[in-house]
């Protein structure tokens, strides 16, 4: 699946990672995983996206295998 921001989302003012959070959206992802602790990991979520960091994505996926 190919998607393009069209720059409707604005909920940060960076402008780079308003692009990042509405492909996200769009993609209709479960997670973004990022290491931005500027403006996106402050979120936790939008719009039912969850946004993890790096290392919290992966402690949850490891305990998802291990059930």
């Amino acid at each position: 699946m190919v998607v393009v921001p069209t720059g409707k989302i604005n909920p940060i003012h960076y402008q780079p990672d308003n692009k990042v959070l509405e492909v996200a959206i769009l993609g209709k992802c479960d997670v973004l995983v990022t290491g931005d602790k500027k403006h996106l990991l402050p979120l936790k979520s939008f719009q039912g996206v969850a946004i993890e960091s790096p290392s919290h994505f992966l402690r949850r996926l490891n305990t998802l295998k291990g059930s």
